[in-house]
């Protein structure tokens, strides 16, 4: 994070991101939770910080080009393809299917190998994401390149009750 003065100065030549959305929220009570250290019972968090992210931003999940998540358990992840309004509910599985969210995809997620290939070291991965959304909008990720990428989301949760929604732009 730099002004814009600084970041073109060391730039190199390089494409610049801006941050278009940063929201952060922590769970609110519904029916059916129990708060036990991580949330039990459904959880919302992410759906309601993606809307807030979407609409400071002024894009919608369809104008994504990546989405990082943090996916520490296989099922995460199709549950925030849903979450993120990337997909209807119950349709997540079919994105996997049809090959939509590997790099090539329609909406590729996690093109680094997300959360769970790096062993769950939770904060760090939020680092990581950050990191790899940028390389990916500057173009610089060699074999894993999202082409023409121009917008990545990059979300975290944190013990099931806070979430985390960066919404990542090619300027």
């Amino acid at each position: 994070m730099a002004t814009e003065e600084w970041a073109k100065k060391h730039a190199n030549g390089r494409p610049m991101v801006k941050v278009l959305a940063s929201q952060l929220q922590s769970e609110v009570y519904t029916e059916g939770h129990i708060f036990m250290g991580a949330v039990v019972g459904p959880s919302y968090s992410t759906e309601r910080t993606a809307k807030m992210a979407y609409e400071e931003a002024g894009i919608g999940p369809e104008d994504l080009s990546l989405v990082q998540v943090h996916d520490a358990f296989p099922i995460e992840e199709l549950m925030y393809y849903e979450l993120l309004g990337i997909c209807g509910e119950g349709e997540g599985d079919r994105l996997v299917h049809d090959g939509d969210t590997a790099i090539g995809g329609k909406i590729p997620f996690s093109t680094d190998g997300g959360l769970i290939a790096r062993g769950h070291p939770g904060g760090p991965t939020g680092i990581a994401q950050v990191w790899d959304a940028v390389r990916q909008l500057r173009g610089e990720q060699g074999k894993f390149q999202v082409e023409g990428a121009q917008n990545a989301l990059v979300h975290m949760m944190g013990a099931g009750s806070v979430c985390a929604v960066h919404i990542l732009q090619k300027a």
